[in-house]
């Protein structure tokens, strides 16, 4: 039974196309942002750090998918306070 588990997970891993795995960024600064943002794939989340962004001007351009957004969250909802001259610019 086990080998035919690890079979089946080895066959459905070469059939999913590369890229295909969506990848969690936790950042905590726009600076973060910028580093990630260009890198970003179908299906990513940016995660923002808890915490007060203080004058973070953050800009995400990038594409999703369909079915396969990328998401800009907070890390604990309620948690992320954008302050001072903050924005947030979503391209894509």
């Amino acid at each position: 039974m086990i080998k035919r588990a690890i079979f089946a997970a080895v066959a459905l891993l070469s059939v999913v196309p590369a890229g295909t795995f969506a990848v969690e960024h936790r950042v905590g600064s726009a600076e973060e942002v910028a580093k990630v943002a260009g890198s970003l794939k179908a299906g990513d989340v940016v995660v923002l750090k808890d915490g007060e962004w203080k004058d973070q001007e953050i800009e995400v351009k990038a594409s999703g998918a369909e079915g396969r957004p990328i998401t800009v969250r907070a890390q604990t909802p309620g948690k992320v306070v954008l302050t001072g001259k903050s924005g947030v610019t979503l391209r894509g």
